[in-house]
């Protein structure tokens, strides 16, 4: 993938969203309506779709370099005709018609503690602030998220990309919020990485 100054580098850690979603939708037939919010180079997405034919992904940034990296990833790998680029500070600008239509968001926001991103190593502080500073305890991207997909009864399925540092205060607010965790996974070298939401059928 083409990255920048403007864009968080791909991580291994990240794979384990492609890798389960591919293992939870290889089989499925229909076509898949996909989301990649706080998208950066893309990665999730153009993966996803990359090896599930017929679907497509929408594409959100607040940063308009980033997607103009997207934009270079989704060239790349020649999937124009499967893709939307919407410059958006989380929902704000993208159509709430469109988001009735997703079938599955995949999201890596910004969730280091503020407190902790300057003790980060040299090479994570090469990255962009604003992709990696999640506020006071790292949950506010979180819970901007899935307070508004609440407020508009999203029905699809989240994949969110965690970091250990914050799981206790997301399975507090997932909790208090009612709702229902699918599963969590961890990464290669055993750190919550991934978990999978849904909201409750009401």
């Amino acid at each position: 993938f083409y990255t920048d100054d403007y864009t968080l580098d791909p991580r291994a850690d990240s794979e384990i969203i492609v890798e389960q979603l591919l293992i939870d939708y290889r089989k499925y037939k229909d076509k898949l309506r996909l989301l990649d919010l706080c998208c950066g180079t893309g990665c999730l997405g153009i993966s996803i779709i990359d090896e599930l034919d017929n679907s497509f992904c929408d594409f959100i940034d607040i940063s308009k370099q980033a997607l103009s990296a997207c934009k270079k990833n989704i060239k790349k790998f020649k999937k124009q005709q499967n893709t939307n680029l919407f410059h958006s500070n989380l929902f704000e600008n993208y159509p709430i018609n469109r988001l009735k239509n997703i079938d599955i968001i995949v999201c890596n926001p910004p969730y280091i503690p503020s407190r902790t991103y300057l003790n980060l190593s040299k090479e994570t502080l090469y990255d962009p602030r604003i992709s990696l500073d999640g506020g006071k305890l790292g949950m506010d991207y979180y819970e901007k998220i899935i307070n508004f997909l609440e407020s508009v009864k999203f029905k699809g399925i989240i994949y969110f990309e965690i970091d250990p540092i914050i799981t206790k205060n997301m399975y507090k607010f997932l909790l208090e919020k009612g709702v229902k965790i699918v599963y969590k996974k961890t990464d290669y070298l055993n750190l919550d990485r991934l978990i999978k939401i849904k909201f409750p059928i009401l």
